[in-house]
Formats: C-alpha cells, sequence, structure tokens
C-alpha cells in the first residue's frame, strides 16, 4: 500500500463516494490517512442534528488548516441556541474552496461574518454556488449575495418586495447571473402570481424553494377543495422544495405545479399519528421524483419503527432516532425523560 505515489492518492479517493469506506482508508496507513481524511471534507457533510455539529466543530478547531478542504456543508435549520455555534465554525470553513453552503435561519451577524472573511481574504471566493438562507430578509443578507452574485446560483427573494413592487426585486434577481433557483418566504396565495411573473422573466430558472408560513396555511384551510380549479395552472417549474408546519398547502401546490419532475418536501410537525403523513404523500403521487421527510413522536406502546415500515413499505428510505435537544446560547441538551422522535425520510424515483 505504502509504495503507491502519494500525488495519485487524491485521484485514487475521489473515485470513493462511500464516507464509511474512505473511514476504513484512513486506518491502513498515516498517509493514508492524511488524504483520505481531506478527501472526506471535500464530500457533502450534513450537520443539521447539533450533536453532529459539535463533533464537526470539536475536529475542526483542532486542526483549523483542515477547514479549507470543505466544499459541500449542510448546517441545517439554526435556532437562539445553535447560531454562536454555527459562526465559530463559519471561520473555520469560510474559504475560496468552499462551494455550497447550505442552511436555514441565519441571523445577520452570520452575514456579516461572511462578508468580512471574503473582504479580508487574499484569495477570491469564484466557486460559492449557495449561502444559507436567512429567517427573513435582511440587508446583511443582499449584501453577502451581492457580493457573491458572480457565482450564486441560488437567493432568497426579498417578499415584501415581491408583494409591493415586484418589478424592483425583478431587476435585483437579474444581477446573478448564474442564478438557477430561488426561495422565498410563502405567506399570501398572491405569491402564486408573482412565481408565475419571475418564472417567465427568468426562464433559466427551473427549481424554487418555499418557506410556507402559518398565515399560507390558515389561507388553504379556510378556502377548501372548492378554491383549488381556480387556480392558475404552472407548467414550466420542474422542480419545487417545501418547508411547511401544515399538509394543507400542498393540495394547493400540486394543483397550482402540474408538471412537477421532483419534489422535496419537509413536514415539520412532530406527528403523533401516521395519518397525516400518509395522507400528503398520497397528495404528491403525480410527482415522480419525491424525498419527503417528516417526524413521529416516539411511543414504545403506539409508535415503533415497525409501523411506520407497514405503512410506509419499502418507501421508507430511513427511520432514524432523534432526540430533542433543548438549547442555551451554546450548548445543546436533551430533555429529560423525552423519549425523542422518529426522524422518517420517504423516497421516490423514476422508474
Amino acid at each position: 500500500m505504502n509504495s503507491i505515489p502519494t500525488d495519485i492518492l487524491p485521484n485514487i479517493f475521489s473515485f470513493i463516494d462511500s464516507i464509511s469506506q474512505l473511514a476504513t482508508c484512513r486506518l491502513v496507513c498515516r498517509v493514508w490517512d492524511l488524504f483520505a481524511e481531506e478527501a472526506m471534507l471535500g464530500r457533502k457533510i450534513d450537520i443539521w442534528q447539533i450533536e453532529k455539529a459539535w463533533a464537526f466543530y470539536d475536529h475542526l478547531v483542532q486542526k483549523p488548516s483542515k477547514g479549507r478542504f470543505v466544499k459541500h456543508l449542510d448546517i441545517g435549520k439554526l435556532d437562539v441556541g445553535t447560531h454562536e455555534l454555527h459562526r465559530r465554525l463559519l471561520r473555520l470553513i469560510f474559504t475560496s474552496n468552499l462551494e455550497i453552503l447550505k442552511g436555514q435561519n441565519c441571523q445577520s451577524d452570520f452575514y456579516d461574518e461572511m462578508i468580512r472573511i471574503a473582504k479580508e481574504s487574499p484569495a477570491k471566493f469564484r466557486k460559492l454556488k449557495v449561502i444559507p438562507h436567512p429567517l427573513s430578509f435582511t440587508g446583511s443578507y443582499r449584501d453577502a449575495a451581492m457580493l457573491f452574485k458572480d457565482t450564486l446560483q441560488d437567493v432568497l427573494v426579498n417578499d415584501v418586495d415581491m408583494l409591493h413592487t415586484g418589478e424592483h426585486d425583478l431587476k435585483y434577481l437579474k444581477q446573478f447571473k448564474r442564478l438557477t433557483s430561488f426561495a422565498f418566504y410563502f405567506s399570501s396565495i398572491e405569491f402564486l402570481e408573482y412565481v408565475d411573473a419571475l418564472l417567465g422573466a427568468l426562464p433559466q430558472v427551473k427549481e424554487i424553494k418555499l418557506y410556507i408560513t402559518s398565515a399560507a396555511d390558515e389561507w388553504a384551510m379556510e378556502r377548501g377543495m372548492e378554491y383549488l380549479d381556480q387556480i392558475p395552472k404552472n407548467r414550466s417549474l420542474k422542480t419545487l422544495k417545501v418547508t411547511t408546519e401544515s399538509a394543507a398547502i400542498i393540495c394547493v401546490l400540486m394543483t397550482k405545479f402540474a408538471s412537477l419532475e421532483s419534489l422535496e418536501l419537509d413536514l415539520e410537525i412532530e406527528n403523533i399519528e401516521l395519518d397525516v403523513p400518509y395522507a400528503v404523500m398520497l397528495t404528491t403521487k403525480p410527482v415522480p421524483c419525491l424525498d419527503y421527510s417528516f417526524m413521529v413522536l416516539k411511543d414504545d406502546d403506539f409508535m415503533r419503527k415497525e409501523d411506520i415500515e407497514k405503512v410506509f413499505g419499502m418507501s421508507a428510505a430511513s427511520i432514524t432516532d432523534v432526540p430533542r435537544l433543548v438549547t442555551n446560547m451554546f450548548f445543546g441538551d436533551r430533555i429529560e425523560n423525552d423519549t425523542g422522535v422518529y426522524a422518517v425520510k420517504v423516497k421516490r424515483t423514476k422508474m
């Protein structure tokens, strides 16, 4: 093994997609350990659970120079208790080699830190395609997005401007030359009209992300099914990503976007039973490719993994035990005597 020239080891490891296999390669010898670790850091890394985030931070803070190998990181949804952790992590991984940094609910100081690092860096950020979305559209987010407008492929739309001065936001979006997707907070059914206008003016965009607010969910609940036939259909959008706490709006979106090829759906509520998650899956049946996530409260007597598998069958790609946490400004603690939840992922692929 040691006779393999070190200059070709990066090429060899580039053909290994499995993180676990790369981890095994690290055990061969000290030289392999070095190059396999760099390859692992260059893969997609998901740290949406706070325990994973802590472990990743602890690893990098001991070897700060390793942060330059990170290319694709998903930090998940931030809350009050994780902002400081992720801001410190940003200082380690935000380099000119970073391509994708996904996340939600970031605060202004996160983007201020991002801008500061980029401006102080001697290297240009020419590879950055995605940055996290804020909790709401802010000046700091806009400044960060504009700083990387030559490379970003995804941006959050100012939902307030879109409702009142849609043309203004269109001018903003047209500055992003590589734009292929956009996102916004969906609080009113009026947004559907602006989505049609934006997609018409930006034909290169084939994917949008909707963060459904409680106001939009209430609209769907109040109107009822008879309103679905009145919604103008959009047949240009191919990929839709939705985060919502209610299933009611899904019928509206399935009616609106009639030619979807791919749907990524995150149902955020903690379900006690499987009726609602299953009904949602049936609603999305016309879409060939589905990536569907939801949570179910664990209960050794009434809700077990076997029960979920029985309802969703082979579609349940993964069922993971997840402890629920309470967080302070920097630490996450398990809720005392809490049984946790099952994080369920359901996948459907085009045959």
